[in-house]
């Protein structure tokens, strides 16, 4: 509808100053005519239309509605107010884990998955994008990720409490974490991890070898000391955040910790 308005807008304009220039200068009796006129103008629509038309992506209004619905999830609801949410849509996959479940919802442009307690709320909303194209403006207490690389959102969030990642045979998966749920006045106690679960670009040779640097409950665990260790910070592997945009992710309801069942990988869950 967009992309129409503006072609008749475009058309529009360029019938006025047609019709202008026409008007001001010498021209020939038939340049005037009902027929001519007409046919000059469906010529500039014409025009406008292609002109406009290569950039105009169809199904934008319904991207940008589904982008508009998954900003209203919050880890913190409950799991009838998520379905609901998400059309009335039942999972497509579940998982027992303790204390709960697991459910996924695969959308269009994305999975949604999220850590179900058993008093029936939900404790992490992951999100897994499909195509580079989604977008959403913030998913709990944090500005939404999508389309800006790791290191670019890296930036921007509190320091990283830990990094998950693992390279397959034919997938991998990289989610720097950042626990907040004991930090006071840091995004309402909520804690996030953001990078890749095994969906969009994705290549182990850049990141080198796999980093696994994971906060124990023990007051002497000492991320820096870890990253170091594994060379997180060489020229390669910040090359690869730099280059890597970010696919997923997942964010806790207040004071709660990222477990692993919340990292699942979306074509793993219920296996």
């Amino acid at each position: 509808m967009a992309a129409a308005l503006l072609a008749a807008i475009v058309a529009g304009v360029a019938a006025v100053l047609i019709g202008w220039l026409t008007n001001r200068l010498p021209h020939p009796a038939w340049l005037t005519r009902n027929r001519t006129i007409a046919l000059i103008a469906a010529a500039v629509l014409v025009g406008a239309l292609i002109a406009v038309l290569p950039n105009v992506h169809f199904g934008d209004d319904r991207l940008q509605a589904e982008e508009k619905l998954i900003g209203q999830l919050s880890p913190g609801l409950t799991f009838a107010r998520v379905k609901q949410l998400l059309d009335g849509q039942e999972p497509d996959r579940k998982a027992n884990v303790r204390d709960g479940f697991i459910a996924q919802f695969e959308r269009e442009w994305e999975f949604v998955q999220t850590v179900v307690d058993a008093g029936g709320a939900t404790i992490s909303i992951g999100i897994v994008a499909k195509t580079d194209k989604f977008r959403v403006d913030h998913i709990g207490g944090w500005d939404g990720p999508f389309g800006r690389t790791i290191a670019d959102y890296e930036k921007d969030a509190p320091p990283l409490t830990g990094l998950l990642s693992f390279c397959g045979a034919s997938r991998g998966e990289y989610m720097e974490v950042v626990d907040t749920a004991n930090v006071p006045h840091v995004n309402d106690f909520e804690s996030v991890a953001f990078g890749n679960m095994g969906r969009g670009a994705f290549h182990c040779a850049d990141l080198g070898s796999p980093a696994q640097c994971v906060p124990e409950s023990s007051a002497s665990y000492d991320l820096a000391a870890c990253l170091k260790a594994t060379r997180w910070d060489d020229p390669a592997a910040r090359r690869f955040r730099e280059t890597t945009p970010v696919w997923a992710f997942v964010v806790t309801a207040p004071q709660k910790h990222l477990t692993p069942e919340m990292l699942q990988l979306p074509d793993e869950l219920g296996r």
